[in-house]
C-alpha cells in the first residue's frame, strides 16, 4: 500500500498523488455485482488527491456524528481548477490513525466501527450554511440519514455569477457509505462523471463508534445489557446502537404528523404548548395563538436552525395541509458573524424583518446591507455607544447621511458583559430607494460591518472591518402536532410514527419494534453525537483513541459528452430509515432464519428538483425540472449493516426484470478491510462500457414502478439495520 504523506499545516490537510496516475490505497482486488463475461479487473482511473479528515477523539463506546470543520483542498489542484470544472470519477475512503513517524495506517473496523458518513467536496461560489433543527422533519430524500440530517448543509454564495448554471457546487458522496466504504467499489465509468466547479473545500460529516477493546489488544469489551450480540460474538454489539438506561425516553399521547389532516386534533393552546415540550420540540422559540386561513388548523410547529416555533391555530376551517408550504407565504432566517454577528428573520407572512445585531458595548458598530464595500454605497444601520440607532445611506469611504424618518423600531435593546445587542423590525420593503429591501426568497445577501471602540458615534473604523456573505434558510413546512396513538421523545429528539404503510414498504405491516416508541430498544435514536452506549451503573473507560478519515478522489479534465451522474436515492423502509430484524423462532433451521421487507415506488419518487447549484441532494436539470421523462442507472450501492445483512435486489416491477443484485463481501480475517463478522464491501452495480466490463445503462420512465426486497440473517435479534439504494443516474 503506497505510503501517505504527513500532516500538513494543523488543518489536517494531506495531499498526495495530485497529478499522478490513480492508484488504489485498497490492498483487495475490487468488483462489481453486474460484470460482463470475462470483465477486465475494476479499477479507478484519472488523477487523484488524498485528504484527511479533521481528527476525531473519543472513548470506548462513545459515538461521534456531527458535521467537522472544512479542510483546505490541495492548493495545485485548487489553482488548476480554479474558475474551471473538474470531473470527479471515484473516491475511495478508510479510516486511519497516525503512526509515530508522521504517515498513517487502517485502523480495523473492531476499533473504530463506521456507521456511515456524508461527504462534500464544496466549490468557491457555494458555502455551508447553518441548518440545524430545520433538518429534523425534512423529506426524507433531502438525506439519506433523515433522523440526523447534517446541522450544515451547502448554499449557494449571493456573489454566484452565474446562479443559473446547471454545473454543481458542490457535490456529495455517500455511495456505499457504511462499515462496507473501503472495499466497495465507488466509480464513474466513462462518460459520466460528478462535476464540480472550483473546488476548494472538503467537508466530513461521520459517524463513528468506538469498539476499541479497553482492556488491551484484539476483540471485546463491556457492552449494555440490552446488546443483542450473542456470547463470543466476532462483533461489536455496539454497532447496533442499542438503548441503554443512559436513553431518556419520554412518553406522550401526541404525535408528529407531516402529511394531511389531524384526524383529532388538539383543541386548546394550553395543551398544544404543552404536547409540543413533551415530543422534545425543544428549545421553544416561541409559543403564539394565530388565526388565518394559510396555515393548518389547530397545533403546528415550524423548525427553525436554533429550535421550534410551536403556532395553535384558532381557524377551524383550513384547508392547508401538514407539511405542505404551497400558498404559505416565504419565511427564512440567517446568522453570521464578522467583526459584528447579525441575524435576520425575514417572514413573509407578517411582512416583518426582524434584526438582530451584536456589538461591542463600547463604541460604535454597524453594518451596511447588500455590499461587498463601502464603495457600492449600501444602506446601514449603525448603533451607537449609547444604544440609539441611525439608519444611513453610506458614501464611498464616507459616512453618508442619515436616512429619516427611521423605518426601524427597536424591539430591545442589552448589555451583557462586553457585548451590546439590540434586537429591530421594520418591513420587508425598503422605505425608499435608498433603503435595503429584504427578500427572504432569495439565497442570501452580502453585508459588510464594520466598528470603533474609541468613539460613540460613526467615525473612521480602521482595520475594524469586514465583509461576508450571510446565507438565508427556508424555515421548515407546518408539522401538526395531534392526538394520537402513543409517541413522545428519545433522548430529547421527537419520536414520529414515520413506518410508511404498504405498498410504500411492508415494514408496518409487520408491526416492527421499531415504529413503536413503546418497543423502540436500538439504533439512531439511541445513537447522538457524544453518547456512550454503555449502562449508567457502568464505568466509562477513561482511554481516550485519535482516528481520522482518509478520502482518495479520483478526477480528470471534463471529457467531450460527458454526463452529470446526479444523486438518486430511496430506502426499502421508506421514511423510518432503520428497523429490527427479530429473531428467528427457536427450532428454525439455519437457512431459513431470514427477515425479509419489501418496498415499493416509483423513480420519480428518487429524485427532486434543485433548489440551487450548490444542492448536492437533487438531478440537476436545463431548461426546467424534469428535465426529461427518462434517466439512465449508472451507478447503484446498497447500504446495509453487517451481520445481518445478506441480499439487497432492486426490480422494475413493470416487467419483473432485476435490475441490481448485492450482496456483502464479509470478512475472514483480523487485518484492516477484511474483519471476521463485519461486512467489508458491498460490491455496487456500475453500469458502462463493454469495454470497461459493464453493460449498458438501464434506462427507466420516471413512472416506472420499482420494488426492492432486502433480506436479512435472523439468526440473532439485531438493532438499527438499514436497506438504502444509494445511487447515481443521468438525464437521457
Amino acid at each position: 500500500m503506497q505510503t501517505l504523506l504527513a500532516l500538513l499545516l494543523s488543518v489536517a490537510a494531506v495531499c498526495s498523488g495530485v497529478q499522478q496516475p490513480a492508484v488504489s490505497r485498497n490492498p483487495f482486488p475490487y468488483v462489481i455485482a453486474n460484470p460482463l463475461p470475462n470483465a477486465p479487473p475494476m479499477k479507478h482511473r484519472g488523477e487523484y488527491f488524498d485528504v484527511l479528515s479533521q481528527p476525531m477523539t473519543t472513548q470506548y463506546s462513545e459515538v461521534f456524528w456531527t458535521g467537522q470543520a472544512p479542510v483546505p483542498l490541495p492548493e495545485d489542484f485548487v489553482q488548476r481548477y480554479k474558475g474551471k470544472v473538474a470531473s470527479i470519477i471515484g473516491f475511495e475512503a478508510d479510516v486511519v490513525r497516525a503512526r509515530g513517524d508522521g504517515t498513517y495506517e487502517s485502523v480495523p473496523c473492531y476499533e473504530q466501527y463506521n456507521h456511515h458518513y456524508g461527504a462534500f467536496l464544496q466549490g468557491s461560489e457555494s458555502a455551508l450554511a447553518y441548518v440545524g433543527k430545520r433538518t429534523y422533519l425534512e423529506d426524507y430524500r433531502v438525506s439519506p440519514a433523515h433522523r440526523h440530517s447534517p446541522r450544515y448543509q451547502p448554499r449557494s454564495l449571493p456573489s454566484d455569477p452565474t446562479p443559473d448554471s446547471v454545473v454543481p457546487t458542490s457535490q456529495l458522496f455517500v455511495e456505499g457509505n457504511g462499515n462496507e466504504h473501503r472495499r466497495s467499489f465507488k466509480y464513474m465509468a466513462k462518460g459520466f462523471a460528478q462535476p464540480i466547479e472550483s473546488p476548494s473545500t472538503f467537508h466530513l460529516s461521520p459517524m463513528m463508534i468506538n469498539t476499541k477493546n479497553p482492556n488491551g489488544p484484539g476483540r471485546g469489551g463491556p457492552l449494555p445489557r440490552s446488546s443483542k450480540a450473542p456470547p463470543g460474538a466476532n462483533y461489536s454489539g455496539l454497532m447496533e446502537c442499542p438503548c441503554t438506561s443512559r436513553t431518556k425516553k419520554v412518553f406522550t399521547s401526541h404525535e408528529i404528523q407531516i402529511t394531511g389532516t389531524c384526524s383529532d386534533p388538539v383543541s386548546t393552546p394550553e395543551e398544544c404548548f404543552t404536547a409540543a415540550k413533551s415530543l422534545g420540540l425543544t428549545p421553544a422559540l416561541s409559543s403564539s395563538v394565530i388565526n388565518n386561513a394559510t396555515s393548518p388548523s389547530g397545533c403546528y410547529i415550524l423548525a427553525a436552525p436554533t429550535g421550534y416555533e410551536v403556532f395553535f391555530n384558532a381557524y377551524n376551517k383550513s384547508s392547508s395541509l401538514c407539511g405542505d408550504n404551497s400558498g404559505r407565504p416565504p419565511r427564512a432566517v440567517g446568522t453570521q458573524s464578522s467583526e459584528v454577528d447579525l441575524h435576520v428573520d425575514l417572514n413573509g407572512m407578517a411582512d416583518k424583518a426582524t434584526i438582530t445585531i451584536t456589538g461591542p458595548s463600547v463604541g460604535w458598530f454597524g453594518v451596511g446591507f447588500g455590499a461587498a464595500a463601502m464603495k457600492d454605497e449600501p444602506y446601514a444601520i449603525i448603533v451607537n455607544g449609547d444604544g440609539t440607532v441611525e439608519e444611513r445611506k453610506l458614501a464611498n469611504h464616507d459616512p453618508g447621511q442619515v436616512l429619516s424618518p427611521p423605518s426601524v423600531t427597536i424591539a430591545s435593546h442589552s448589555v451583557v458583559g462586553t457585548r451590546r445587542t439590540v434586537v429591530l423590525t421594520r418591513t420587508l420593503k425598503g422605505a425608499s430607494a435608498n433603503h435595503f429591501t429584504f427578500d427572504p426568497t432569495v439565497t442570501g445577501f452580502d453585508f459588510i460591518s464594520a466598528r470603533n471602540n474609541a468613539t460613540t458615534t460613526i467615525s473612521f473604523h480602521g482595520e475594524n472591518r469586514a465583509g461576508s456573505a450571510l446565507l438565508l434558510v427556508e424555515l421548515g413546512a407546518p408539522s401538526c402536532v395531534c392526538r394520537g396513538k402513543m409517541a413522545g421523545s428519545i433522548n430529547g429528539l421527537p419520536f414520529t410514527s414515520d413506518c410508511m404503510p404498504e405498498p410504500v414498504s411492508d415494514v408496518a405491516a409487520q408491526m416492527n419494534p421499531s415504529c413503536n416508541i413503546e418497543t423502540y430498544s436500538g439504533g439512531l435514536f439511541c445513537c447522538h453525537h457524544g453518547v456512550h452506549l454503555l449502562d449508567g451503573d457502568q464505568d466509562i473507560p477513561p482511554a481516550n483513541d485519535t482516528f481520522h478519515m482518509m478520502f482518495r478522489f479520483f478526477y480528470e479534465d471534463p471529457q467531450p459528452g460527458d454526463k452529470n451522474a446526479f444523486f438518486v436515492f430511496h430506502e426499502v423502509e421508506a421514511n423510518h430509515g432503520e428497523y429490527d430484524v427479530p429473531q428467528c423462532l427457536n427450532g428454525t433451521a439455519p437457512e431459513d432464519c431470514v427477515y425479509t421487507i419489501t418496498g415499493r415506488w416509483k423513480v420519480k419518487d428518487m429524485i427532486r428538483k434543485c433548489k440551487d447549484r450548490a444542492d448536492p441532494w437533487c438531478a440537476p436539470s436545463s431548461p426546467s425540472f424534469p428535465q426529461s421523462q427518462k434517466i439512465a442507472m449508472v451507478h447503484a450501492s446498497g447500504h446495509c449493516h453487517g451481520p445481518a445483512c445478506l441480499t439487497m435486489d432492486l426490480y422494475n416491477a413493470d416487467t419483473g426484470e432485476l435490475i441490481c443484485g448485492v450482496k456483502p463481501i464479509l470478512g475472514t480475517g483480523d487485518e484492516p478491510m477484511n474483519e471476521a463478522g463485519y461486512v467489508v464491501g458491498i460490491p455496487p452495480c456500475s453500469w458502462g462500457s463493454a469495454e470497461e466490463g459493464m453493460g449498458a445503462p438501464p434506462v427507466l420512465d420516471l413512472e416506472t414502478n420499482l420494488m426492492s426486497v432486502k433480506r436479512s440473517n435472523s439468526t440473532n435479534y439485531h438493532y438499527g439495520v438499514m436497506s438504502h439504494w444509494q445511487m447515481r443516474a443521468v438525464w437521457v
